[in-house]
């Protein structure tokens, strides 16, 4: 499992274009709202499910739910590895009542999957209608683990890579291909800044499996790029 490469970045906002350009936002909408009370309710669940685990259980302990989250896709214009345009999509939670504030930011770059059914965006918080710890958990969920996170007052970011997920373009998706994960992900900060949601330059890049290898391809992309990049 290879993860978390520790990085900075300033996002720069764009906007007023008459022609779509990478990281322009194509859509954004609302999910899930998860209160403070649901966000602790979450995290009761979790360690009865896993009171057979210590390891886990001990883990669990330590966390918190000291807000609540709000669960976003966003759909943005990008570039392939070779510049050509692309849709994209992501998942953005944030911490409740802390959408302007300079939040921590974690960008959790999943493993390797097949289906559009598979990637972060299908995925839900374990509340409300999906509150049946059997069906919606961290295993089977991406975005239930990053609302781990975001309740203990991060935002991140679940990309679902180039051609992946039900608004993405069509088209197959380019595993493990350097050029796509960097592209798309400065154009999703982008996109981010573009919605006036603002990020301090705390950031951490994870990942397992071909995330793991998305996380070193990103910081290697920020090195080449420089100041010239929106990281």
């Amino acid at each position: 499992m290879n993860f978390v490469v520790l990085l900075l970045f300033a996002v720069g906002a764009i906007g007023g274009r008459a022609e779509a350009k990478h990281g322009d936002v194509k859509n954004f909408t609302m999910v899930q709202v998860g209160a403070k009370g649901d966000m602790a309710e979450f995290l009761v669940d979790l360690e009865l499910s896993m009171s057979s685990n210590p390891f886990a259980k001990s883990v669990l302990k330590k966390l918190d739910a000291k807000c609540g989250v709000k669960y976003f896709h966003v759909a943005y214009e990008s570039r392939d590895a070779f510049s050509n345009p692309v849709v994209n999509t992501a998942a953005l939670l944030v911490p409740a009542g802390n959408e302007q504030v300079n939040n921590p930011t974690i960008i959790y770059n999943h493993g390797t999957v097949a289906r559009d059914s598979e990637v972060p965006t299908a995925s839900n918080m374990c509340i409300g209608l999906y509150r049946d710890i059997t069906k919606c958990n961290i295993k089977s969920s991406a975005v239930a683990r990053a609302s781990l996170w975001a309740m203990n007052g991060y935002a991140v970011l679940l990309p679902d890579f180039e051609k992946l997920g039900e608004q993405a373009s069509n088209g197959y998706h380019p595993y493990c291909q350097r050029e796509s994960f960097v592209k798309s992900t400065e154009d999703l900060l982008l996109a981010i800044g573009a919605l006036g949601i603002e990020f301090d330059r705390r950031l951490v890049v994870a990942g397992y499996s071909e995330g793991g290898y998305a996380a070193l391809a990103i910081q290697r992309g920020m090195d080449l790029l420089g100041s010239k990049s929106a990281f």
